[in-house]
């Protein structure tokens, strides 16, 4: 109830309803940035419980890469010494070894062992 400041008493009530109008009104700010304060701080752990499972996901991703491109890796190395051991027979008992190499050339083996490093997997 909002009285006229010119008589005293009157002056008084509505000096204090003003100054719990407004003290109400510092409450409710306050509250109000509080519970921002609580969101923002909620959005920010999600955030980075989001960023943990990304980063483990990725992780998990380059492992599987990596270990694919080691079997390929170990693939063409264990074809080429399957093809040095063929070319050090042929050497030693003066035959061409059995069957043919995908590294009959050592230009082809380079280019296969840096297809193999970069994921361009060749055979």
């Amino acid at each position: 109830m909002t009285m006229h400041p010119d008589d005293e008493q009157s002056s008084d009530l509505w000096l204090d309803e003003a100054m719990n109008r407004a003290l109400e009104a510092d409450r409710l700010a306050y509250e109000s940035v509080n519970e921002s304060r609580r969101e923002a701080e909620e959005i920010l752990l999600e955030a980075h419980r989001v960023a943990a499972r990304i980063e483990a996901r990725a992780d998990r991703r380059m492992a599987i890469l990596q270990k694919e491109r080691a079997k390929g890796l170990r693939r063409q190395l264990d074809a080429m010494q399957r093809h040095h051991r063929r070319a050090a027979l042929f050497n030693e008992e003066g035959e061409a070894p059995s069957g043919s190499s995908p590294w009959a050339a050592p230009g082809e083996a380079a280019r296969n062992l840096a297809a193999v490093l970069t994921g361009g997997e060749r055979r």
